[in-house]
């Protein structure tokens, strides 16, 4: 369930920031995909980060 989440959230976030970096910057590279892709990875590291007890002082 957790998975089908965050697949709309990120499919939703990626089509939004797609959108508005191909106004600022043209369509030559897909940063909105780019950026969407390093927030998600980081966010899955901190959560779990948070998973694993041993690893926090």
């Amino acid at each position: 369930m957790l998975v089908s989440l965050g697949a709309v959230v990120g499919a939703v976030a990626r089509y939004l920031l797609s959108e508005a970096t191909v106004r600022m910057f043209g369509d030559g590279f897909p940063y909105g995909t780019l950026l969407v892709n390093v927030v998600g990875c980081l966010v899955i590291g901190i959560l779990g980060g948070w998973g694993i007890p041993e690893l926090s002082d």
